[in-house]
C-alpha cells in the first residue's frame, strides 16, 4: 500500500502523515473509517457545536461558525480513545430482597449479571464491576473497533434487557431497567 504523504495540517512545525493514517497512532486506516482500527480515534473531524465535517484546513465550521479546535497531540505512550461507559440497575431490586431470602436474592441477581455479562462481552465490551444490584461497563476500551461505541453498548444493554429475565423465569415483557451511557464531550 503505498500510501502518499502530505501535511494535512494547516500550520508548520508537524511531520507529514500517510494519507488515511490516523492522526494519533499512525496506523494506516481503510478508506472511508470514521474511527482507527487500532486505537480507536476518531478519523472524522467534526464541528463540536453542530456536528458539521468543516474541510480539513478549516478553522472555523462553515456551517455554524464554530472555531474548530486542532486536534492536540498525544503523548507519547498514551492514546486518544472514544470509549463508552454503560451502567444498568435492576429496577425494583429493594422490593425483591424485601420478598427473597438474601441467598434467593443473590442468585436472582446473580443470574442477570450472568445474562448481562454475556451480551456486554458478545460486544466487545469488558466489565469493570458490580454495584449492589448495578453492572458498570466499558466499551472501546481495552479494545477499539471500528464502529462507534455506544452503538455496541446499546445493543448490549438491549439485549442484556431481554436475556436477564428469562435467565430467572421472569417475564421478558414486563422488564424494567434504568440505563445510562456516557461518552465525553471534545474540548473546545
Amino acid at each position: 500500500m503505498g500510501a502518499s504523504l502530505r501535511d494535512d495540517r494547516p500550520r508548520g512545525g508537524r511531520r507529514p502523515v500517510p494519507v488515511g493514517a490516523c492522526p494519533s497512532c499512525g496506523n494506516a486506516s481503510p478508506e472511508g473509517a470514521r474511527f482507527c482500527a487500532s486505537c480507536g480515534a476518531s478519523l472524522v473531524r467534526a464541528c463540536p457545536t453542530c456536528g458539521a465535517e468543516p474541510p480539513e484546513a478549516a478553522r472555523f465550521c462553515p456551517s455554524c461558525g464554530t472555531a474548530i479546535a486542532e486536534r492536540e497531540p498525544v503523548a507519547p505512550g498514551r492514546e486518544r480513545r472514544l470509549v463508552t461507559v454503560l451502567f444498568a440497575d435492576v429496577t425494583g431490586s429493594t422490593g425483591l430482597g424485601e420478598r427473597l431470602d438474601p441467598e434467593r436474592l443473590q442468585e436472582v441477581l446473580g443470574t442477570c449479571f450472568a445474562a448481562m455479562r454475556e451480551e456486554i462481552e458478545a460486544e466487545g465490551g469488558t466489565v469493570e464491576k458490580f454495584i449492589g444490584d448495578a453492572i458498570v461497563a466499558v466499551f472501546g476500551v481495552p479494545v477499539a473497533h471500528e464502529d462507534d461505541p455506544s452503538d455496541r453498548a446499546a445493543r448490549a444493554r438491549s439485549r442484556g434487557l431481554r436475556a436477564a429475565p428469562g435467565a430467572v423465569g421472569a417475564r421478558p415483557d414486563r422488564a424494567r431497567s434504568r440505563r445510562g451511557a456516557a461518552r465525553p464531550r471534545p474540548r473546545r
